[in-house]
């Protein structure tokens, strides 16, 4: 009788977790190989393959031939084929596999289903639920119809729904809002367990007014909604209103990105919510735009979020430090605990304010009783009035920071009291920090001889800073960095800008001098980015080379010790028994 043994690769594929791993490098061809190679295969490749579905042509040519009526549109299936129960069996074999389905009419390569197939499959469908472990949803599109089709996908077992509303034509106002009414009403009554709730809208900025009762109605007709993503400037004051009432609410953001979209900021120029007892019961996570004065007004309120770690609010003016001191004094007595802050304090849209106002010490100073701070992230117009003292403190009252960043993108080009000494308190005192932005003077008259280096930090952001000679700077950062710490320069808050952009901001803000000296600074960084890493490993080799030789030497000399014992003993004329 042959014996058959197990080789190692059948051994490492036999654990679930390792095979997973392997086969999800593949491409979807390659998985469809891997699933014939055995049983044993076959169904987690299967559940692969149709776990994330992104084109719903694929899934509904399980049902027969799809008629491509153009390059990339489907409007039926070809020679009047009508999906029957042995059809709808293979759909459902493998439907049941599906976690996860985006469609989405707005990507280039993204194929079109007409509302005609959609309700050939909603006719023919021997199920209900056609796709029954569908976690995700995702959705869209520009066209109310298409909007309405995903009705189909809809049942209890959806946790996510993604979804845009499309623009209303001036000619359909009465249709359209209707339409977006029945979604609405829909997604209430198929989708009652829904966790996560997340609107976009299309194109150029949307106002929330002529979408906010629909949004209002979601919210209030989901209550267990533990995530809420609106477009930015969405957050207004009947939005707090009714999340407030929300038990399981945990996060409530806007996302600043294309795909999600942007309204209108003359809605959330000014917040006045109104809470009731026991508002906001489990939110931690809040992000959102509209004046330092408003948010002071909020968390001042009664019943007022007091349970937020993470807080993200990015201004719609140029702040004072007033505001912003007096943002800070509001936030540090509703959330003690407080561990994650970003304040943006600057509109890149509005001119630089004639100002002798500066950020200092005294401003941050109400922080430092949220003594859990791992992240505090602050832009502003001016360069910071801080110096060296001020860093020791910040650096031993938050000794937990793992990410800091204090207005290292000012507006203006004007030098800063810090020197690059000002890394050194947060080298001592903060071992797990990860990045660190400052704005100094990288003067070579001011850097030290010796410095302790950081452990951790794996980004150093310098932002505009000003810098004469990378010589000495790349000796000192080489000293301070770790192998792998990336030099970052340049504006952040300038990130999606053209040259076009960069003229008209100069333009408007009057900086066409400091544009220029920006950019020569930011060349020099970039020099110094690239110096830094061969120094770097310059110094562990030769670190490692005095290593050798030591244990060389020691080697050398206990040998010598030896020798010499060794010689004593044959002066020695003496009898030695063994």
């Amino acid at each position: 009788m042959a014996v058959f043994s197990e080789t190692v690769v059948q051994r490492v594929l036999s654990i679930f977790e390792l095979r997973d791993m392997v086969l999800s490098y593949n491409d979807p061809p390659t998985n469809a190989v891997c699933a014939r190679v055995c049983r044993a295969w076959y169904e987690p490749v299967m559940s692969l393959l149709w776990g994330q579905v992104s084109d719903l042509s694929l899934l509904f040519g399980l049902l027969g031939p799809l008629w491509q009526c153009d390059e990339q549109e489907y409007g039926g299936f070809s020679a009047y084929h009508i999906p029957g129960p042995q059809d709808w069996e293979t759909f459902l074999r493998n439907g049941k596999r599906v976690r996860s389905l985006v469609y989405d009419t707005t990507r280039k390569t993204s194929k079109i289903i007409r509302t005609e197939l959609f309700d050939v499959v909603a006719r023919t469908r021997t199920r209900l639920k056609i796709l029954p472990c569908l976690k995700e949803l995702t959705w869209i599109t520009n066209d109310y119809e298409q909007l309405d089709a995903s009705i189909l996908f809809m049942h209890g077992g959806v946790s996510k729904l993604v979804f845009s509303l499309p623009p209303i034509p001036e000619d359909q106002v009465v249709a359209s809002l209707e339409k977006l009414r029945s979604f609405c009403e829909n997604v209430i009554s198929r989708m009652p367990e829904l966790a996560h709730l997340d609107i976009r809208v299309r194109g150029s900025p949307v106002s929330i007014r002529s979408f906010e009762p629909f949004v209002l109605e979601l919210i209030g007709g989901l209550p267990k909604l533990e995530i809420i993503t609106l477009p930015n400037y969405w957050i207004t004051t009947e939005v707090l209103n009714e999340v407030s009432k929300l038990q399981n609410l945990a996060v409530l953001q806007y996302e600043d990105t294309r795909a999600q979209g942007e309204g209108l900021r003359s809605d959330v120029e000014s917040l006045f919510p109104i809470f009731d007892e026991g508002a906001f019961p489990s939110l931690w996570d809040l992000s959102l735009s509209t004046r330092l004065s408003s948010l002071t007004g909020v968390l001042n309120s009664p019943y007022a979020p007091s349970h937020l770690t993470t807080l993200a609010v990015h201004s719609l003016v140029m702040e004072t430090a007033t505001a912003i001191q007096q943002f800070f004094e509001a936030l540090a007595q509703s959330c003690q605990g407080l561990q994650d802050l970003y304040v943006v304090a600057i509109d890149v849209t509005s001119p630089l304010r004639q100002s002798e106002e500066r950020i200092t010490l005294r401003t941050i100073e109400p922080l430092f009783g949220c003594t859990r701070i791992k992240t505090f992230e602050l832009m502003h117009e001016y360069p910071m009035s801080m110096y060296q003292e001020d860093m020791e403190v910040i650096a031993t009252k938050w000794p937990l920071l793992e990410n800091l960043k204090l207005d290292s993108e000012p507006f203006s080009a004007e030098k800063s009291p810090l020197t690059l000494r000002a890394l050194l308190p947060f080298a001592t005192h903060c071992p797990n920090l990860q990045f660190l932005g400052l704005y100094v003077d990288a003067t070579t008259a001011d850097l030290p001889s010796s410095a302790p280096p950081f452990r951790r930090l794996r980004r150093l952001s310098l932002g505009l800073s000003s810098v004469q000679e990378p010589g000495p700077v790349t000796i000192f950062l080489a000293r301070v960095c770790p192998l792998g710490c990336r030099i970052e320069s340049g504006a952040t808050w300038a990130a999606r800008w053209d040259a076009d952009g960069w003229e008209e901001f100069g333009e408007q803000t009057g900086c066409q001098e400091g544009l220029r000296e920006w950019g020569r600074r930011c060349a020099i960084w970039e020099e110094v980015d690239r110096m830094v890493p061969l120094v770097v490993k310059a110094r562990m080799d030769d670190r490692s080379r005095m290593v050798e030789m030591r244990k060389k030497i020691y080697d050398l000399e206990a040998r010598n010790s030896v020798l010499e014992d060794g010689g004593d003993m044959i002066k020695d004329n003496g009898c030695i028994i063994c």
